[in-house]
């Protein structure tokens, strides 16, 4: 062979080292960035004639407004109430009492959630504490509703005092309770005007004493925690918190789809 085509194969194979090296960068930072979302959109990387030429931002991918889609759905939360005819709930009304709550409590300055959250303890801190973390609501309603023995859905930021826990402990919460289903009701009549797509229900799925009132009216809109089935209170509260600190929302099935549970 003689010099002249010794010094082309050197080349050639020079430039198909370079070649080889360019496309393993390339692949590497594909497989690390090509579905990165930048600004809205998914970054491209355009490679030609053996070398990285340039990067670019796609268009935005189009938005899915499917039931499926928990990014871009407008979604709330319905909390089912905590028992106000309890221990806790008289500690928070006793006039000695002087802890802060209690104090808020007796100043018509306490909010719902949080009043509700001592009643009832770990269960309903998990509830509020998700809803809070993955309520998507609509523009001009509350992402986390509660609903209440006389007053319907309560916003959780409501403020309320010994007055309205007292209305709450003398209600019950029951389907046959005409002063717990009418306000219920009229809340949901009235919110139907917000175009929400999805509501997801914390509580109970069992008894009826709130699917009753809500499936008529909201349908197949109305969701529920499938890995809520056969847990108890405590455990559904520990799982709610763990999804929180995990930043992994549940999975949801339709209420009518829950089969049997609590």
């Amino acid at each position: 062979m003689t010099v002249s085509k010794i010094l082309r194969q050197e080349e050639l194979n020079h430039q198909i080292q370079q070649s080889n090296q360019v496309m393993k960068m390339a692949n590497n930072l594909v497989r690390s960035v090509a579905m990165s979302t930048l600004g809205g959109g998914t970054l491209l990387l355009v490679v030609g004639g053996g070398s990285l030429v340039s990067c670019r931002r796609a268009a935005p991918l189009p938005e899915l407004n499917t039931l499926g889609d928990k990014c871009l759905m407008k979604r709330i939360f319905f909390l089912s109430p905590a028992h106000c005819g309890g221990k806790r709930a008289v500690m928070l009304t006793r006039p000695g009492a002087t802890f802060e709550l209690a104090r808020q409590v007796r100043i018509g300055a306490a909010s719902l959630g949080e009043v509700f959250a001592f009643c009832s303890g770990l269960y309903f801190r998990g509830k509020l504490a998700y809803a809070r973390h993955f309520a998507q609501p609509p523009e001009g309603i509350p992402g986390v509703q509660i609903i209440t023995p006389s007053r319907g859905l309560v916003a959780a930021e409501t403020l309320i005092g010994k007055y309205e826990l007292s209305e709450f402990a003398r209600i019950p919460v029951d389907t046959r309770e005409p002063r717990f289903t009418g306000p219920l009701k009229q809340s949901i009549q009235t919110m139907s005007a917000f175009g929400v797509s999805e509501i997801i229900l914390l509580g109970s799925v069992a008894t009826g004493k709130y699917t009753d009132t809500l499936l008529p009216l909201l349908g197949q809109r109305l969701l529920f925690p499938s890995d809520f089935a056969g847990r108890g209170d405590m455990s559904r509260g520990a799982l709610l918190l763990r999804s929180v600190a995990a930043n992994e929302e549940l999975h949801y099935v339709p209420v009518g789809l829950a089969g049997p549970t609590r």
